[in-house]
Protein backbone atom coordinates (compact mmCIF):
# COMPACT_ATOMS: atom_id res chain seq x y z
CA UNK A 1 0.00 0.00 0.00
CA UNK A 2 1.25 3.45 -1.45
CA UNK A 3 1.11 6.65 1.80
CA UNK A 4 -1.19 9.70 0.32
CA UNK A 5 2.04 11.65 -0.18
CA UNK A 6 2.79 8.84 -3.06
CA UNK A 7 -0.34 8.92 -4.80
CA UNK A 8 -0.96 12.62 -4.58
CA UNK A 9 2.51 12.82 -6.78
CA UNK A 10 1.20 10.24 -9.07
CA UNK A 11 -1.95 11.88 -9.51
CA UNK A 12 -0.08 15.41 -10.36
CA UNK A 13 2.01 13.37 -13.00
CA UNK A 14 -1.05 12.29 -14.41
CA UNK A 15 -2.09 15.77 -14.50
CA UNK A 16 1.32 16.77 -16.33
CA UNK A 17 0.76 14.13 -18.80
CA UNK A 18 -2.78 14.59 -19.49
CA UNK A 19 -2.03 17.96 -21.23
CA UNK A 20 0.96 17.04 -22.81
CA UNK A 21 -1.33 14.48 -24.22
CA UNK A 22 -3.76 16.67 -25.25
CA UNK A 23 -1.31 19.33 -26.67
CA UNK A 24 -0.14 19.29 -30.47
CA UNK A 25 0.68 16.40 -32.37
CA UNK A 26 4.40 17.12 -32.90
CA UNK A 27 5.71 20.55 -31.70
CA UNK A 28 8.27 21.94 -33.84
CA UNK A 29 8.77 25.04 -31.71
CA UNK A 30 7.48 27.14 -28.30
CA UNK A 31 4.20 26.47 -27.29
CA UNK A 32 3.35 29.10 -25.13
CA UNK A 33 -0.03 26.97 -24.41
CA UNK A 34 1.31 24.29 -23.42
CA UNK A 35 3.67 26.30 -21.24
CA UNK A 36 0.86 28.25 -19.62
CA UNK A 37 -1.17 25.13 -18.94
CA UNK A 38 2.31 23.28 -16.92
CA UNK A 39 3.93 26.00 -15.44
CA UNK A 40 3.02 28.11 -12.38
CA UNK A 41 5.80 29.93 -11.92
CA UNK A 42 9.65 30.15 -12.21
CA UNK A 43 11.73 30.79 -9.15
CA UNK A 44 15.25 32.50 -10.26
CA UNK A 45 17.63 31.03 -7.55
CA UNK A 46 20.82 32.95 -8.46
CA UNK A 47 21.99 33.60 -11.66
CA UNK A 48 22.85 29.98 -12.86
CA UNK A 49 19.80 28.29 -11.66
CA UNK A 50 16.04 28.31 -11.94
CA UNK A 51 13.65 26.21 -10.80
CA UNK A 52 10.48 25.81 -12.27
CA UNK A 53 6.90 25.18 -10.19
CA UNK A 54 4.84 23.16 -12.44
CA UNK A 55 0.71 22.27 -11.91
CA UNK A 56 0.11 20.00 -9.11
CA UNK A 57 3.24 21.50 -7.05
CA UNK A 58 6.27 19.63 -8.88
CA UNK A 59 9.29 21.55 -9.10
CA UNK A 60 12.45 20.67 -10.91
CA UNK A 61 15.44 23.45 -10.95
CA UNK A 62 17.58 23.99 -14.25
CA UNK A 63 21.29 24.58 -14.40
CA UNK A 64 22.42 27.09 -17.25
CA UNK A 65 26.06 27.19 -17.98
CA UNK A 66 27.98 30.18 -17.18
CA UNK A 67 28.91 30.34 -21.02
CA UNK A 68 25.27 31.65 -21.58
CA UNK A 69 25.68 33.97 -18.19
CA UNK A 70 28.33 35.64 -19.72
CA UNK A 71 27.27 36.16 -23.03
CA UNK A 72 26.97 39.77 -24.06
CA UNK A 73 23.86 41.03 -26.58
Amino acid sequence: MRCDDEDEMIERIKEIASIIENGTDLMTGFDDVMFESLVDKIVVKNREEFEFNLVGSLKFTERISNVLCNQKT
